[in-house]
């Protein structure tokens, strides 16, 4: 199979360094090579959103790199995922581009299929037969008598995969950690009021900007004196607002996240308990700060709009041609199709909070909250979840000018 993975420009270099240095391990146990093919440099402009809703555009140049090379398979068994044991909830990482993945393996115990015997295991891997699509769990000691590989064989592909997927997300550092959850997740929140919110994936393609994990952890485990300056500056802002904050989001996680996505089911597994022992999950700690945030910004616009949409009324008459009247995006997503197409749903807002509706077979172009004058006629007068709608029709768009 092949992945492909777009970097940044300016590390390429060592995108390679560290690619060669995991596919030389594992063709040294037996796995068949691993091709990474360089794509041309691309310049890209893209608009993005700051955390605090401000946009810019920058120009950025990357390259994709092609990474070619079968996940494990041994006979009729191919790898899928590595099982990482918890208490509270297991740790899974699939290997990419593996679809399939049963979610039973999320909460799985310590059971090999091979010697039928459950104990106490630091992980397992997970095996398709590629005949049945029979998925099972084997100890990583009992690989070589299962499949006749060399665990280590597996572990070493494994890394590389993972190095795929995470390139750019990697924090370094010891593995054996043991940092407050609180804690890390107070100091997520005063580094977004500090500097905004940044994820790892926006810094991948902007060496301008930093990921808000890379300032907590220059506090928790830098070195240098601008480590060290960095560090008090951030403890002199702390608040006991931040640690409130924290608290928020650690029982929103732990209580109200839902979805069915391994982000997510991960997130719970490390929120499960008061301490982080993993460095390497210290990003996935931190992006609560942001999911929480994003959820709760949600949360107050369907407030509002559930406010504005209970004194919404009908507008015009049946048959009328309005013209020229400024509404706002509420939403709008496709609800169906036919032989004709599909069938976007658009909803809008006048300055009354009144709401219309429209039904087009293509989009409107707008994002939500922007503002537009739409000339249509009224359709009909209808009712949806006791919020009265006006349902437009041969509607005309126009740019709000100054």
């Amino acid at each position: 199979m092949t992945n492909t993975v777009r970097i940044l420009a300016a590390r390429l270099p060592e995108a390679r360094k560290e690619l060669e240095k995991l596919a030389r391990k594992a063709r040294r146990y037996g796995c068949p090579d691993i091709i990474v093919t360089e794509g041309e440099r691309v310049s890209v402009k893209e608009t993005t959103e700051d955390w605090d809703g401000h946009r810019r555009t920058v120009t950025r140049e990357y390259v994709e790199l092609a990474i070619t090379g079968d996940a494990p398979t041994v006979g009729n068994y191919a790898f899928m995922a590595r099982v990482e044991l918890h208490p509270g909830g297991n740790l899974v990482d699939t290997v990419p581009g593996v679809e399939g993945l049963d979610t039973r393996f999320r909460h799985t115990d310590g059971f090999c299929a091979h010697c039928q015997t459950t104990r106490a295991r630091k992980d397992v891997f997970v095996v398709r037969n590629t005949d049945t699509g029979e998925q099972l769990q084997v100890g990583r000691n009992c690989l070589r008598d299962f499949l006749g590989v060399d665990p280590l064989a597996v572990a070493h592909r494994f890394a590389f995969w993972a190095a795929v997927r995470d390139f750019a997300e990697s924090e370094g550092g010891r593995r054996d950690w043991g940092q407050s959850l609180t804690g890390v997740v107070a100091l997520a929140a005063v580094c977004v009021r500090l500097y905004g919110w940044c994820s790892k994936g926006q810094a991948q393609y902007d060496e301008d900007v930093t990921p808000t994990a890379a300032y907590v952890w220059r506090v928790l485990e830098g070195t240098s004196r601008e480590d060290r300056e960095l560090a008090r500056k951030v403890c002199d802002a702390m608040t006991d607002a931040d640690y409130a904050t924290a608290d928020e989001t650690i029982k929103w996680v732990r209580e109200e996240l839902s979805g069915d996505s391994d982000y997510t089911h991960n997130l719970k597994v490390i929120f499960n308990g008061n301490t982080i022992t993993d460095a390497r999950r210290l990003g996935l700690a931190v992006s609560a700060i942001a999911a929480y945030h994003r959820a709760q910004e949600k949360a107050l616009r369907l407030s509002k709009d559930r406010e504005a949409a209970a004194k919404s009324q009908h507008v015009g008459q049946i048959g009328e041609r309005l013209r020229d009247l400024r509404v706002t995006l509420q939403f709008q997503r496709t609800i169906g199709s036919n032989e004709w197409g599909e069938s976007v749903l658009i909803k809008f807002a006048d300055a009354s909070g009144d709401i219309l509706t429209w039904i087009t077979s293509k989009g409107s172009g707008l994002e939500v909250g922007e503002e537009v004058l739409l000339t249509g006629t009224v359709k009909a007068h209808g009712e949806y979840n006791g919020t009265l709608e006006t349902k437009m029709t041969r509607c005309v768009l126009k740019e709000v000018t100054p």
